[in-house]
């Protein structure tokens, strides 16, 4: 077994959990146990190649962690076996697979992912690959002021960012095109690509949303105040939300299409990205 961590996971409090892995994957006396940092790992080519033989690798981590192998394998064909050990603070990844147990075989999970494209701050066009989400509304700027906070080492917490997001983002009138048919929405305050149920660490965006399925869930939310959405954020985590059709539109296909008025920030598995006006999703 081939332990891969990623020690800024958990906020850098991973150590523990890393030894747990190693603890229960050595429970077979005849395998053996190494680890290796994920971040120093700058050749994914040679790192596959020089594999020992029957090598089975274990991810020690969260969405972050997961997001970013997705993208570092996604020109990789014949990987080795790949287990998930849950770690970091999100595990959305982990809440939409229906299997028990510490360690969780993955690979068919990594197949087939959708792509969110945009244009960078260089000007350029760009393709990330996500296994949950990918959004630029509310959702994209509590990534953002979360990614700050972490920079400046700010003792804000969670609930009191997401809290000062909420006062701080302005809803905008957004165009969706789904598989070539347009809807508009006014004040869209969510504007979220699904692959899985789960994003925002446990809320159930797209409660039928399945990662085998050949397309992918847009989740919007529109047409609602402050207030109101606060009072509507407990159904989303419930996965309830699809019933108030007045503000919270799902919508699926294979090409997604999404272009707000202004500018807001994005975010892909929770991780943040630039301040952009369009994506295109594509599965």
């Amino acid at each position: 077994f081939l332990i891969l961590y990623n020690p800024i996971s958990r906020n850098g409090r991973n150590t523990k959990v890393v030894s747990k892995a190693i603890k229960r994957v050595s429970r077979d006396k005849d395998e053996k146990v190494y680890s290796k940092n994920l971040l120093e790992i700058t050749n994914v080519e040679h790192f596959l190649q020089t594999l020992e033989p029957n090598t089975k690798a274990v991810i020690v981590g969260g969405d972050g962690t997961l997001h970013r192998i997705a993208n570092a394998l996604k020109n990789h064909d014949n990987l080795p076996p790949i287990y998930l050990f849950k770690a970091g603070t999100g595990n959305d990844f982990r809440r939409s697979i229906k299997k028990r147990g510490q360690l969780i075989l993955i690979n068919e999970y990594l197949n087939n992912i959708p792509s969110v494209f945009y244009t960078n701050q260089a000007g350029l066009e760009e393709e990330k690959k996500f296994l949950n989400c990918a959004g630029f509304g509310y959702d994209g700027l509590v990534c953002y002021n979360l990614d700050q906070a972490r920079t400046a080492k700010s003792h804000s917490n969670f609930f009191k960012i997401t809290i000062g997001s909420l006062n701080q983002y302005r809803p905008t009138d957004l165009k969706v095109v789904v598989d070539g048919v347009e809807h508009n929405f006014k004040k869209a305050w969510l504007i979220t690509a699904m692959n899985g149920q789960y994003f925002g660490g446990g809320m159930k965006g797209a409660p039928k949303a399945n990662r085998k399925d050949s397309d992918i869930q847009i989740l919007i939310v529109s047409n609602i105040t402050k207030n109101k959405l606060l009072l509507l954020f407990p159904s989303i985590y419930l996965g309830f939300h699809p019933i108030f059709k007045k503000h919270v539109t799902i919508l699926k296909g294979r090409e997604i299409i999404a272009e707000i008025d202004g500018q807001a920030y994005l975010q892909i598995d929770g991780e943040s990205g630039p301040a952009i006006n369009k994506i295109r999703v594509v599965k």
